[in-house]
C-alpha cells in the first residue's frame, strides 16, 4: 500500500504545483500591461505600511542569500561536492539538473511574460518580475535537502519557514508582487519533483548500497577486533 501511495503522491503534487503556476500565469497575462492583481496591490500596501529599517535590513540579507551567487551557484556547488564525496553520484546529478532546469525555466518565463516590477524598489534588479527567481531557488534548495536527507524530520519545518521568509523579503523590498513569489515557489517545487521522479529509483538504490557498504565495513572491523 505504501508503494502505491508514494507512486502517485509526488506526480500529483508536481502536477498540482504546475497547474497553480499556470493559473497565476494566465491570470497575470489577462491583466492590462501584466499589472498587479487585487491581492498584489493590497499586499504591497501592507508591506509599505509595515516598513522599518530593521526589517529592511533582514530582507536585504535574505536577498543576498537567495541571489544568483549564493543560492544559484555556491549552495548547489557545495551540495554537489558533498554528495560526490560520499559517492552519491545520482543525488548530485539530481541537484545539478534541478538547478539547471530552474534557471532555464525562470529566465524563459520572465522574458515571455515581461511583467513590470513594483515601484519603489529597495534593491537593484535587472530582470522582469514574474516569477520570483529567489522564491524558486529557496523552494528548490529546501525540497532537494528534504528529499535527499529524508530522515531529518526537522528539515521540512525549518525549510518551509525559510521559503516563506524569502517570499516575504521579495515583497517587503518591493521587487516582486506577491503572486510573483507564489508562482516562483510553485515552479521550484514542480521542477524539483519532476527531476526527482525521474531519478528517484537510482538515488534510492545508490542510498541503499551505501548503507549496506557501511554496515559491511563495520562488521569487518568488529570481526577483526
Amino acid at each position: 500500500m505504501r508503494r502505491t501511495k508514494s507512486g502517485w503522491v509526488m506526480p500529483a503534487s508536481a502536477a498540482a504545483c504546475l497547474m497553480g503556476f499556470v493559473a497565476l500565469l494566465v491570470a497575470i497575462s489577462l491583466q492590462p500591461a501584466r499589472g498587479p492583481l487585487g491581492i498584489d496591490s493590497a499586499w504591497n500596501t501592507l508591506m509599505e505600511s509595515a516598513s522599518t529599517s530593521v526589517l529592511i535590513g533582514v530582507a536585504k540579507m535574505l536577498s543576498v542569500v537567495g541571489g544568483t551567487i549564493v543560492s544559484g551557484l555556491v549552495i548547489p556547488a557545495v551540495l554537489i561536492l558533498a554528495l560526490l564525496a560520499v559517492r552519491r553520484r545520482w543525488a548530485a546529478t539530481f541537484v545539478f539538473l534541478t538547478c539547471v532546469l530552474r534557471g532555464a525555466v525562470v529566465a524563459v518565463v520572465k522574458e515571455l511574460v515581461g511583467r513590470p516590477r513594483p515601484e519603489g524598489r529597495l534593491v537593484a534588479t535587472n530582470s522582469e518580475s514574474f516569477p520570483s527567481g529567489h522564491s524558486a531557488s529557496a523552494a528548490i534548495i529546501v525540497l532537494m535537502l528534504v528529499l535527499i536527507f529524508s530522515s531529518q524530520q526537522w528539515l521540512p519545518y525549518l525549510g518551509g519557514l525559510y521559503v516563506l521568509a524569502m517570499m516575504w523579503s521579495r515583497t517587503y523590498l518591493h521587487v516582486h508582487w506577491l503572486t510573483d513569489t507564489i508562482a516562483g515557489a510553485l515552479l521550484g517545487v514542480a521542477a524539483a519533483l519532476a527531476v526527482w521522479i525521474v531519478l528517484r529509483e537510482r538515488i534510492a538504490r545508490e542510498s541503499r548500497s551505501g548503507t549496506v557498504g557501511a554496515g559491511n565495513s563495520s562488521s569487518e572491523k568488529t570481526e577483526n577486533y
